[in-house]
């Protein structure tokens, strides 16, 4: 089976409905790297492998407060801007942690893998 985005989202609002989602507009579908996005205005994602129309299995992530921890003494012992004010981002493959440099603006985000180990960082200027 081929899904394509009138499949996917049919997949999608069935398999919110099924984990007890809210799925009301409006709705965002997008094609990424053979993977359908399908949001409701919740920020519920499910994502449905193109090539066969399968929901794509959920991500057992580290949890959020051992990546914040591990992203907090990433960036003391590297000397990055970390004031505790912050943003997490689940991906399939890491908790994305923004922290801001200081009160004047910019952003350091580090990456930490769902194994608890940091892979990346970047730092976005103010």
């Amino acid at each position: 089976m081929h899904a394509d985005e009138i499949e996917a989202f049919k997949i999608a609002g069935a398999a919110a409905q099924t984990r007890g989602w809210p799925w009301r507009p409006p709705y965002w579908i997008d094609l990424e790297d053979g993977e359908w996005r399908v949001q409701a205005e919740n920020e519920c994602v499910i994502r449905i492998i193109e090539a066969t129309g399968r929901i794509t299995p959920e991500i057992v992530p580290l949890d959020p407060s051992i990546a914040i921890s591990a992203a907090k003494d990433y960036a003391q012992s590297r000397g990055l801007g970390w004031k505790p004010s912050f943003t997490m981002r689940l991906e399939s493959d890491c908790w994305e942690v923004g922290s801001c440099q200081h009160q004047l603006g910019g952003q350091t985000h580090i990456y930490v893998s769902h194994q608890g180990v940091v892979l990346r960082h970047r730092v976005n200027p103010k």
